[in-house]
């Protein structure tokens, strides 16, 4: 399964980049994809060579999903997401990103990229 999104920032790529790479923002943009779930860490990790690693944990209850998963995975899930983006090159930073449910091989994979949408940059 082949899954496209795409976001814009009224900014140039430092500037997201930047932002992406703050603890507190990563905060304000879990707690506001959390729902009913805890955010239980953010682990943000800036590399000496200008890449970033940005690490979240969540828990979900499970009573929403149907009962045959949850028998599964329980009363709660952790879900753990990664993204590591390497350093800008270019004026574009690129990276991947990785979403599972911890404790079962569920996971999905994907590549992310920061590019100006306009001549100037932003």
């Amino acid at each position: 399964m082949h899954l496209t999104a795409t976001q814009s920032y009224p900014a140039p790529p430092a500037d997201v980049a930047a932002m992406l790479a703050d603890a507190d923002f990563q905060r304000w943009r879990a707690a506001r994809c959390t729902g009913s779930g805890t955010l239980d860490a953010v682990d943000v990790v800036v590399a000496g060579g200008g890449g970033f690693t940005v690490v979240l944990r969540r828990t979900f209850v499970t009573e929403n999903i149907p009962p045959q998963a949850r028998a599964l995975v329980g009363q709660e899930i952790a879900i753990r997401q990664a993204e590591v983006w390497e350093a800008e090159v270019g004026g574009e930073r690129h990276g991947s990103i990785a979403q599972e449910i911890v404790g079962t091989p569920a996971r999905i994979t994907g590549t992310i990229a920061l590019m100006p949408s306009s001549p100037d940059g932003g």
